[in-house]
């Protein structure tokens, strides 16, 4: 039910509805602050926890020992014990935090939640500024995010991961847009100031496996649990942000087991199989392959052998293309199963015309980024940046043939198309192709390779950048 105008906001600001969520929705900056009011709310946290640890240190002690207890699995403490100095610096603000929002200590023998308790008539000198940025603290639940656009040094974008019809949110934000790229997730508070919207402090920054994962499990609980009722309407908030402290603070303190990738169709392990030829006869080998009714295409710009599936789709099983020397072809596979059969096919096919040279084969587990930004994908010392550049554009280009017509299940399992009908989606899809961009910048520069450009994706559903 919409909210009346003059009504207290229901994001639990304090602020008349009109001077808050409203203009967010209407992008219309909340009336100046009158001249000598004090604004900000610089330093809050620092005054509520002097002012906790004076009075309440114990229990204070042990309310941060009871969130590590529920976060930390007991088989990761010695890895929580090992924890370098910046990850414990990012964990002390975190928990801090956690402790604010929606912590509970014993104040003589009675259990308080924080935030109520600094805010009541007892707590600490707060200015109208810091008492409703800790209100808001309160009020807001630690979500999971998509990051979709990011200004270095000045904002971001972010997009709800487990509610695909929530708005995007721009947010003002210096520090962590330097770290951030599209296409990371981060969980964290998002609370408004002024006229803008702000990060709260803590941040929980995911690895690209790590939010893949932590994502899906949310999405599968919030589905179950939205469904019944809970004793009190923080509940759920206060499981999902478990969760997700629990999954972050695991990217320290347990070793990352990287996925075996799945070839959608076919159910096979995905491996980059490339067969390398010497062409004896090309007259012979274009005769050849223009006689197969499953082979598309010319010398000019490579052929595809595709196959009709039961799901309607069409699909490439081979990609056959020119290779860096002029009497030179290569054949993509993108399964084990595809290139032994297709080498037994195009060695049938090609017969005389072609000589074999070699097979190359990569694991993709090899170039997927570690969580440790200083080790560098493997690559094959065979391939040359400029041969491997090609393989990968043209790869590339196979896999996102029906992009725009995919169901993606970072867009909800709709298809970018459909997607894009709704501003959420558009900035989703937006967020997608500003993701895939920002991976293939730091892959090329990893490889020592040209970039490959993703032009064609944003062409393909008729965006500009």
């Amino acid at each position: 039910m919409a909210s009346n105008r003059n009504t207290p906001c229901p994001c639990g600001s304090g602020k008349k509805y009109k001077y808050c969520c409203l203009l967010a929705k209407q992008n219309v900056s909340p009336p100046i602050e009158k001249v000598g009011e004090k604004v900000g709310h610089s330093g809050t946290v620092e005054k509520v926890v002097d002012w906790l640890l004076a009075r309440h240190r114990k229990a204070v002690s042990t309310a941060f020992e009871e969130i590590v207890d529920e976060i930390l699995d007991p088989q990761d403490i010695d890895g929580y014990a090992e924890l370098e100095r910046e990850a414990r610096i990012c964990l002390q603000i975190n928990l801090t935090e956690c402790l604010l929002a929606e912590g509970d200590i014993l104040v003589h023998g009675n259990k308080r939640r924080v935030s109520e308790y600094v805010l009541g008539p007892s707590g600490p000198s707060l200015t109208p500024a810091q008492r409703d940025w800790l209100g808001q603290l309160a009020q807001r639940p630690l979500r999971l995010y998509d990051v979709t656009e990011v200004v270095a040094g000045v904002q971001m974008t972010l997009c709800d991961s487990v509610d695909h019809e929530l708005a995007p949110i721009t947010v003002r934000e210096r520090t962590a847009t330097r770290a951030l790229f599209p296409g990371g997730r981060i969980a964290t508070r998002v609370v408004r100031s002024g006229d803008h919207f702000e990060l709260s402090g803590a941040a929980y920054n995911f690895s690209m496996l790590a939010g893949q994962v932590i994502g899906s499990v949310l999405q599968a609980l919030n589905k179950e649990f939205g469904r019944r009722e809970f004793a009190h309407p923080h509940d759920l908030e206060k499981l999902n942000a478990r969760i997700l402290m629990k999954a972050w603070l695991k990217q320290f303190v347990a070793p990352a087991l990287l996925p075996t990738l799945m070839d959608a169709y076919s159910g096979e392990a995905i491996l980059l199989v490339t067969d390398y030829y010497r062409v004896l006869d090309w007259q012979a080998l274009s005769s050849a392959l223009a006689a197969c009714t499953d082979v598309f295409g010319d010398r000019e710009e490579g052929w595809d052998r595709l196959i009709d599936c039961a799901d309607g789709q069409t699909r490439p099983i081979a990609k056959i293309g020119l290779g860096k020397q002029g009497d030179q072809i290569v054949v993509h596979y993108k399964t084990q199963d595809y290139a032994d059969k297709g080498r037994s096919w195009f060695d049938a096919v090609a017969q005389e015309s072609v000589a074999f040279e070699l097979r190359d084969v990569q694991d993709p587990k090899g170039i997927i980024p570690s969580n440790n930004p200083s080790t560098p994908p493997k690559s094959n010392p065979a391939m040359d940046p400029a041969m491997m550049a090609q393989a990968i554009e043209e790869a590339t280009h196979r896999a996102y043939a029906n992009w725009a017509d995919q169901p993606l299940p970072l867009l909800g399992n709709k298809t970018p198309r459909e997607a894009m009908q709704s501003p959420a989606g558009l900035e989703r899809v937006k967020g997608l192709l500003r993701s895939y961009e920002a991976n293939e910048v730091k892959q090329a520069a990893q490889l020592g390779r040209a970039k490959v450009s993703y032009d064609f994706l944003w062409q393909s559903v008729g965006l500009a950048r």
